[in-house]
């Protein structure tokens, strides 16, 4: 799953339907790509709805996130390059 954060934005939400059934009393993983335009560091509130709409509670995260000068998806901001 993939998602794209704009550095410099705060006090926004992003949503991404997550198709993954856990059978009850097992856990599972799966990966959550993070996109953005430049380097920066997120404090993201986490929050996993069931299909029911009942809400799982998930720790914060804090995610730093350094970009490449490399850039195969064409996502960054020509002027924020280093």
């Amino acid at each position: 799953y993939y998602v794209f954060l704009e550095a410099g934005k705060s006090g926004y939400t992003k949503t991404r339907a997550i198709s993954h059934e856990v059978p009850a009393g097992r856990a599972e993983h799966f990966l959550l790509r993070i996109g953005t335009d430049r380097s920066a560091e997120f404090d993201l509130g986490v929050t996993l709805r069931l299909v029911g709409g009942d809400e799982v509670p998930v720790d914060n995260v804090t995610l730093d996130v350094f970009t490449p000068v490399y850039d195969p998806l064409n996502k960054r901001n020509p002027a924020s390059r280093r």
